[in-house]
């Protein structure tokens, strides 16, 4: 901008030549650069206004806002942002370098590169949720001295020249290599010493420091002189970083994080961007979710990644640890504190609990602690005065010094005055001792909490010891609360870092240069995680309103404006940095160089807070008082908790020690077993305390049961307070419900369960078969389960056709069958597809039609999809498609027909309808059969079945021996691609048990059969394979469309073992009557359970109900092989029943309940409604009354 405007401007606004502040000189350059604009007629593009387009569009997408401003002269026009987007996109697409020229090639020692990767997930505000994003972006970081070394010598992106171009021309839609994990590989990790040297005295000299600053605090408090809270502390007494982290974008891999092609695109990405910097060590930060995955990727191939080091987000493993800690103090009053005291709402406390809210659970657990450690020192000084009183006065100037000007120096000289550090020992050892069983709860919860804060210390000072200590004593907690995964992988995170120079020598050395945390601004001890100033850079503007917000439309219907916005998301980033650093908002949050703690009025508001929370504690009760030494008392209600109980939470932590160590012992030390599930302790908390209620009932007998209740205890109650005695048995053959709700939901569904556990548990230790020869290889497409898999829809149904054959059939692809399903009044499976919704029918009129708003609503319509199945092949059959059909054979199979396409020259498209192929089965999950079949009769070696139904893998493997072809199975379920040899695993089973498979698995819930609630897939495989008896007896399911009574009888029994009894001769009556009287009727003895109704089997009539959905499901898939077969009606005695709302199951025949509880329940509904008091006894204690009251209101 020319420097004559600037200083006429400067003497219009200020009356001198030079601007007086920095805000002035902001408001002059952003005037200056509006005249520079104006005069020149928009042919000078200054920086404000393309930064301020760019940026507008980033964050809220909105083109009205753009135009608005641009026509006040503000910013460039809403075409001009199209055009530079579409130009960044293109010049990202031609880059042949991860690196921009910020980061430094081959800097001076010492220095240190790494990255950080994580999932962007943007969920669409709309009805359904469907068509949400999901892809991967990274950071790279660089850490370096004050020498320069080498920056790139060209350009940061190539020069394109101005076209005004606005759509981007993108050739091909990019695609990852398949990488598949089937069998995970245990860590060969070499254990020599179970902690890193110097991290215990780490962690030791953090515990004294944050203790002293504790006792600074009350003690300045208590003169009227408050001192700042923890994080200003930490940040006044330690230097500020010298210079800042250098921070890029990697380009976005449009993939889910989660699946391990992106994973493994990830690494080598940074493997790249390393190597060109010079690095040895390629160092990458995931959060653990990933990290389950990217280390498995890695121990399966140690001589590829060896230079890889991977580190677990700081970030997230806070929150996790605050969940853990959420769950420890669950009911111990712990909530009931913070909401006394104010500091959080009722609305966010489960935020907090959970550590979904990071800044608030924080800010509670320090508060908390504080306070805590306030009370705790009270009982350590009895009462008196403090001890810093009775100090020395050059102790005392040393207290002073530190108070008033905090600084690295003024706590050096503090720590090394023995008067003071003696103080703050004494309290230690006093912390140490045994002060009551109340007070040794909350002593853990203390302890956490400091962890808590000695690992963010270590992140905030980028102190290596600490950190690897910090995670080290961390793991416990995550063994005994259920943190399965972080248990696991946390265990071998800390080995690893205490053996990192045996097996990785001299990558400590670069990571303690900064690899887990960012100095991202020049305040002292301020530094961030890695993980969150990915959150805080990149994903909080890519996640912002632009992303996703108005316009919606034109960016997930038209694929080519979707793939542009995704590769420039990471430059329009640093174009939005840009203009904030320009309008001087680059550090908001900052208080200059200082911390915001440090602020005056922020040391007011944390001491007020603090004082709050230990009168909150003390307005319930003091957890170190003697008063409450002997037992484990629940501070808010003042109830002490059950032995059993107290027990389990007084014994957590040790118990996690002993798993921790056992884990490394067992697994971790001989390399083996890693991935075997970790046991689940299952130990109660102070929360199970307040779940347990009672009721008296006649003959002074004590029942205890959930406050949620249960009909089966609200019945026996009822009838024992009557005096009426009820035929128990009799009950107990009843299903008591208008549906058996351990079957079936209280909508009138199927219960339902993952089908893919039976399948995943049964090839977890086969390995993935080798890929086949396309020219030797029929590959069959589900083509149903394709269309709701689509990703990137384009705008009209002529595009969706193209990209759907180009997608399954790409040059070179092979032979292909794309089946897809018949829709069928009266079917079975439209029970299903009802609880799945249905959108609206439309008509496609042509190729031409407007691809609908949602893909995913669209498709819960059968004629919508009949209507696109139909276009499919009349486009697919046109001669547009020849040059694509030529040399090879694509089979479209449309309703009960299948058509073979073919060109011969390249020109004309060939039809043909295949007699073979037709078939009146229904789904595909049959009709894979016939493909079968029909590819052995063709001569090909093998068929390969992708789809993500199990349902197929076991149709499959009870006709694979009867099948002279190699049959492979390509699944996806849970982003976990597997491919699967049906013929070999057949083969291994034996031809019996995959017959079995085939029973079991309609018996344990399918689409169209009820799964067992609580009981799942994995429990049912895991007794029949034990079990050889139960064999004959699953197989012959579906062998006819009608079961006989000794097959009922049969699979009673198999039932009952499923749950587990073996004492009622296989009658799930009598195990029901069993069960109700070991819950509820044991003489003079209370026991605490937490049952409902579904816990239990169903009784015999509704079991009877669903064996006969169950075989006539099975009937259907072992006929499969039957192009035409003759299925009768499901109404027909096979357990569905037809009514005004179309078919729905039958679940019993006859009544509910007997007829005299009938008339029971409609009496005392009639008495509620009179006399809502008059249900408790008058023998019955206050908690009893209440708890009748809740129990009659829900049987109302």
């Amino acid at each position: 901008m020319p420097e004559e405007l600037m200083k006429l401007l400067s003497f219009i606004i200020c009356g001198k030549e030079t601007p007086a502040s920095t805000s002035t000189h902001r408001l002059l350059s952003s005037i200056g650069q509006d005249i520079c604009r104006a005069s020149t007629n928009g042919s000078w593009k200054l920086p404000k206004h393309i930064l301020m387009v760019m940026s507008l569009r980033h964050l809220f997408r909105s083109k009205t806002l753009i135009r608005m401003l641009h026509r006040f002269g503000h910013c460039e026009s809403y075409d001009f942002s199209l055009e530079l987007e579409t130009a960044l996109a293109e010049a990202v697409e031609s880059s042949s370098s991860q690196l921009s020229n910020q980061i430094i090639r081959y800097p001076m020692p010492p220095s240190v590169f790494h990255s950080e990767f994580d999932n962007f997930d943007k969920f669409i505000n709309d009805v359904t949720g469907r068509g949400s994003i999901h892809t991967a972006h990274g950071i790279m970081l660089q850490e370096v001295t004050s020498h320069p070394g080498q920056h790139q010598d060209d350009e940061e992106l190539q020069t394109i020249p101005r076209t005004k171009r606005r759509s981007f021309n993108l050739a091909k839609e990019t695609t990852l290599p398949e990488c598949y994990v089937s069998q995970k590989q245990n860590p060969n990790l070499k254990i020599t010493q179970l902690t890193h040297p110097g991290g215990p005295e780490a962690m030791a000299k953090s515990l004294r420091m944050t203790l002293l600053w504790t006792l600074l605090r009350s003690f300045q408090s208590s003169q009227g002189k408050p001192i700042t809270a923890w994080s200003g502390f930490i940040s006044s007494t330690h230097n500020p970083p010298k210079k800042l982290t250098t921070i890029d974008y990697y380009p976005v891999i449009n993939h889910p994080i989660t699946e391990y092609s992106t994973i493994q695109e990830c690494l080598r990405a940074a493997e790249e961007a390393t190597n060109e910097v010079g690095q040895e060590y390629v160092i990458t930060t995931f959060d653990m979710g990933v990290c389950i995955k990217a280390l498995p990727l890695i121990w399966q191939n140690p001589e590829r990644y060896k230079k890889h080091v991977i580190l677990p987000g700081t970030f997230h493993l806070e929150c996790a640890f605050m969940k853990m800690l959420g769950k420890k103090m669950k009911g111990s009053g712990f909530e009931d504190i913070l909401l006394e005291a104010g500091l959080i709402s009722g609305g966010s406390l489960a935020g907090v609990m959970q550590g979904k809210n990071y800044d608030r659970a924080i800010h509670c657990h320090k508060i908390m602690l504080e306070a805590l450690e306030l009370l705790l020192f009270e009982e350590f000084t009895q009462h008196q005065s403090h001890p810093f009183s009775s100090l020395t006065e050059v102790s005392c100037k040393k207290i002073d010094s530190l108070s008033n000007d905090p600084s690295p120096s003024a706590l050096s000289e503090a720590v090394s005055d023995p008067a003071i550090m003696d103080i703050v020992d004494n309290y230690i050892k006093f912390r140490q001792t045994d002060i009551g069983a109340t007070a040794k709860l909350w002593l853990s919860y203390m302890y956490h909490v400091h962890l808590l804060l000695a690992l963010i210390t270590s992140v905030k000072t980028n102190n290596y010891l600490l950190y690897v200590q910090a995670i080290q004593e961390m793991c416990p907690i995550f063994f005994s609360f259920g943190g399965q995964n972080y248990a696991r992988y946390m265990t071998y995170f800390s080995a690893f870092f205490a053996n990192i120079d045996y097996s990785h020598a001299g990558a400590s050395d670069l990571i303690r240069l900064g690899t887990f945390s960012v100095a991202r601004s020049f305040i002292s001890g301020n530094r961030c995680a890695t993980d969150k100033t990915m959150e805080e850079t990149f994903m909080r503007h890519a996640k912002s309103h632009g992303g996703t917000g108005e316009g919606l439309s034109g960016i997930l219907t038209n694929y080519k404006a979707y793939q542009r916005w995704v590769r420039t998301t990471h430059l329009r980033s640093l174009y939005v940095d840009a203009a904030l650093n320009m309008a001087d908002m680059g550090n908001e949050g900052s208080y200059g160089n200082q911390h915001r703690d440090l602020r005056p009025t922020e040391i007011q508001r944390s001491d007020k807070e603090v004082k709050k929370t230990k009168d909150a504690i003390k307005s319930f009760l003091n957890p170190f008082s003697s008063e409450v030494q002997n037992e484990l008392i629940v501070l808010s209600s003042g109830a002490a908790a059950p032995k059993h109980i107290a027990a389990d939470v007084l014994e957590a932590d040790q118990k996690g020690i002993d798993a921790r160590d056992q884990f490394v012992e067992s697994r971790l030390k001989p390399g083996k077993n890693f991935f075997t599930p970790v046991k689940r302790m299952n130990l109660k908390t102070l929360e199970d305390t307040s779940k347990v209620a009672k009721t008296t009932a006649v003959k002074n007998q004590i029942i205890k049961y959930k406050e949620q209740g249960t009909i089966a205890f609200k019945l026996l109650i009822k009838t024992q307070n009557d005096g009426l005695q009820l035929n128990m048995r009799e009950l107990m053959s009843y299903p008591l419900t208008t549906v058996p709700f351990s079957i079936a939901t209280a909508d009138d569904y199927l219960a339902k369960t993952d089908k893919a556990k039976a399948f995943h548990y049964l090839v977890k230790d086969q390995p993935d078969a080798d890929i086949p020869p396309l020219s030797e290889t029929l590959t069959v497409y589900d083509g149903n389960a394709y269309f709701h898999n689509m990703m990137d829809i384009p705008g009209t149904f002529a595009e969706i056709s193209s990209k759907l054959f180009d997608s399954i059939a790409p040059s070179g692809s092979g032979d292909i069958i794309f089946s897809t399903d018949q829709y069928k009044p009266g079917s079975i499976k439209s029970l299903e597809r009802k609880r799945r919704g249905c959108g609206e029918k439309l008509i496609i009129g042509s190729g031409a039609t407007k691809r609908p708003t949602d893909w995913k609503l669209f498709l819960t319509n059968d004629d919508n999809k009949v209507q696109f199945i139909r276009l499919l092949l009349k486009l697919w059959s046109s001669d547009d498609y020849a040059v694509k059909l030529q040399g090879r054979k694509i089979i479209l199979v449309c309703e009960d027909s299948a058509h073979l396409l073919t060109s011969d020259d390249g020109i004309t498209t060939k039809i043909k309808e295949l007699p073979l192929l037709k078939s009146s089965q229904e789904e595909t999950d049959t009709r894979v059969v016939l493909y079968t079949q029909y590819a052995a009769n063709s001569h090909y070696n093998t068929v390969r079945i992708k789809s993500p139904d199990s349902d197929i893998f076991f149709i499959l493997l009870h006709f694979a021996s009867t099948m002279d072809i190699n049959i492979l199975f390509d699944t996806k379920i849970q982003r976990r691609s597997r491919l699967i040899n049906v013929t070999s695993t057949a083969a291994d089973i034996g031809q019996e048990k995959c017959t079995a498979l085939l029973g079991l698995h309609g018996f344990t819930g399918s689409d169209t059969s009820s799964a067992f609630r609580g009981k799942g897939k994995l429990v049912p495989v895991k007794k029949m394979l034990k079990a050889p008896k139960f064999v004959p007896m699953l197989a012959k399911l579906g062998d006819n469309w009608t079961v006989s009574e000794d097959l009922i009888d049969d699979l009673e029994a198999f039932t009952c073992a499923m749950y587990g009894d073996n004492t009622t001769a296989g009658k799930v009556d009598a195990l029901r009557l069993n069960r109700i009287n070991k819950l509820c009727t044991k003489q003079g003895k209370s026991i605490p359970v937490n049952v409902d109704m579904s816990s239990l089997p169903p009784c015999r009539k509704s079991l009877t109900q669903h064996i006969r959905r169950v075989n006539f499901q099975v009937a259907v898939w072992k006929r499969a092989s039957i192009a035409h077969p003759m299925i009768p009606s499901a109404v027909q005695g096979h357990g569905w029943l037809m009514t005004d709302n179309g078919l729905q199951p039958l679940w019993y025949e006859g009544e509910s309940q007997p007829e005299n509880l009938q008339d029971l329940c409609e009496e005392k509904n009639e008495a509620s409604y009179s006399d809502s008091d008059s249900s408790a006894g008058s023998d019955e204690s206050d908690d009893s009354t209440g708890n009748d009251s809740d129990t009659n209101t829900d049987d109302q």
